[in-house]
């Protein structure tokens, strides 16, 4: 009985992991970057690649990022700044963030106006599958008025334009 509670148990700690993804389909192990040594899918490990090559093209170390919604493991790509209240910033909707054009949460733009501090770059994770620029720029950038820098499947990394908004404008837009 005890050698079928082990086969049973060594059995289901292989067969499936967090997200549902079976032990199987984990053929890619990343080699670099704060993820090195785990393995994951191959489209995981092309998305955590492109991210961070991304990063590294889109933001000088002097930028202060942020990113949204609930990717509080993205900010370990980015050594340097952020601007942020929370690492963990959720959406009012819970996990099905696709849908949620709203503005950032309250206690984040307070924290932003309070603080007099912005950020230079934000990464919105989101499919963009379908969104044009314009859509992008206008409804998914948590109420800052940045351009779009750059689009790919699954986010988009928008840029403060020069002398863009300060801290309070941003608080009375999140009114």
């Amino acid at each position: 009985a005890l050698a079928g509670i082990l086969a049973v148990t060594v059995v289901y700690e292989y067969q499936f992991l967090p997200r549902a993804v079976p032990y199987g389909k984990l053929t890619v192990t990343l080699h670099s970057g704060p993820y090195a040594g785990i393995r994951t899918t191959p489209s995981r490990a092309a998305y955590l690649i492109q991210l961070r090559a991304d990063l590294s093209r889109m933001a000088a170390p002097s930028d202060r990022l942020l990113f949204f919604y609930q990717v509080p493991a993205f900010y370990l790509f980015w050594p340097h700044g952020v601007a942020t209240n929370s690492v963990w910033i959720s959406s009012p909707k819970g996990l099905d963030v696709n849908d949620d054009p709203g503005p950032l949460p309250p206690p984040t733009l307070a924290y932003y106006h309070r603080e007099q501090l912005l950020p230079d770059v934000v990464v919105r994770i989101i499919d963009t599958v379908g969104l044009t620029k314009r859509q992008l720029r206008q409804s998914y950038c948590g109420g800052l008025d940045y351009d779009v820098a750059l689009v790919r499947p699954f986010y988009a990394v928008f840029r403060r334009p020069p002398g863009g908004l300060t801290p309070v404008v941003v608080s009375q837009a999140g009114r």
